[in-house]
């Protein structure tokens, strides 16, 4: 009977687990290795060849923006929606950053964001 009670605390933190581990979900990020990866505004990591880019793991299901960013290049944004199967983000080609205005100049709005390939793939593949 002492068994069985310690498997009740033990069940109910693995039903906790699972449903934690079922909230949140992954966003393949393919690109260059050496980029600097963004998750809402915070450094998720550096892309490696390794990962093939970057593989952003237990991601809260939800909106959330991915910036990749390259040294003397525009930074890529993506808005993922990110449920239940794993997302990839293709990042395209970067594009030099602009010079700064002169100062007799007026700054000008900022472009707009970079429009990326979004592809969703499922596991196990062709299912709908």
């Amino acid at each position: 009977m002492r068994h069985a009670r310690g498997l009740i605390p033990l069940i109910a933190l693995a039903a906790i687990g699972v449903t934690a581990v079922a909230a949140a979900g992954e966003i393949q990020v393919l690109c260059e290795p050496g980029l600097r990866v963004y998750l809402d505004g915070e450094l998720a990591g550096i892309s490696s060849r390794l990962d093939d880019g970057a593989y952003l793991m237990d991601v809260a299901r939800g909106l959330h923006i991915v910036r990749v960013e390259k040294d003397g290049f525009e930074p890529q944004s993506f808005e993922v929606l990110v449920g239940q199967v794993p997302v990839e983000v293709t990042v395209g080609e970067f594009q030099a950053e602009a010079a700064p205005a002169s100062p007799e100049e007026p700054a000008g709005e900022r472009p707009a964001l970079a429009v990326g390939t979004l592809v969703v793939t499922s596991a196990p593949q062709n299912c709908v």
